[in-house]
């Protein structure tokens, strides 16, 4: 049985650094320096203020395909896959609204 290659791109700083200016350049410019990255254990939470409590996104890294978790008004988290960190740019709105909920 050939398994499929774990994606190894994702944790490297230098791909984890471009989402998060990805991120930082999709949100208003008075959240841009709050924003910050804390790594865990298979993804990577996205956070303004270092809070738990004002998650804007998670990056899953253990995935054969990076994937990108976004959550809605009532906190559920829905996953979508991505190829290279430009396509965040996608998920701008989604976003922009989780974000401007902890301005």
């Amino acid at each position: 049985m050939i398994s499929e290659p774990k994606f190894r791109e994702i944790p490297a700083g230098e791909t984890l650094n471009k989402i998060l200016e990805m991120i930082r350049s999709i949100v208003s410019p008075n959240v841009r320096d709050r924003i910050s990255l804390v790594n865990r254990k298979g993804y990577s939470s996205i956070m303004i203020d270092n809070n738990n409590h004002r998650l804007l996104c998670r990056i899953y890294h253990n995935a054969v395909r990076p994937t990108i978790g976004l959550f809605n008004v009532h906190n559920v988290e829905t996953k979508f896959r991505f190829s290279n960190p430009n396509d965040i740019l996608f998920y701008a709105t989604a976003i922009k609204t989780r974000a401007v909920k902890f301005i």
